[in-house]
């Protein structure tokens, strides 16, 4: 997988999370009868943002000293 396909997954990814997040606080203002999955957007939300670094591929890059 190349490194423009990683990013265009990432993108996604962190696009979902955002509107999991905004369905999270649209909900929170409604009235009391709110869906039974409403507490799981944040958490969905949250994993969305980690899996998109993960996707990036980020977390196991270091720098190399040029030696």
């Amino acid at each position: 997988m190349t490194q423009r396909t990683r990013n265009i997954i990432a993108n996604f990814l962190i696009g979902v999370s955002v509107l999991f997040i905004i369905a999270f606080v649209t909900q929170h203002f409604m009235t009391p009868p709110r869906p039974s999955w409403h507490k799981d957007l944040a958490w969905l939300g949250l994993a969305s943002a980690i899996a998109s670094e993960l996707v990036r591929g980020r977390r196991g890059r270091v720098m190399q000293n040029p030696d």
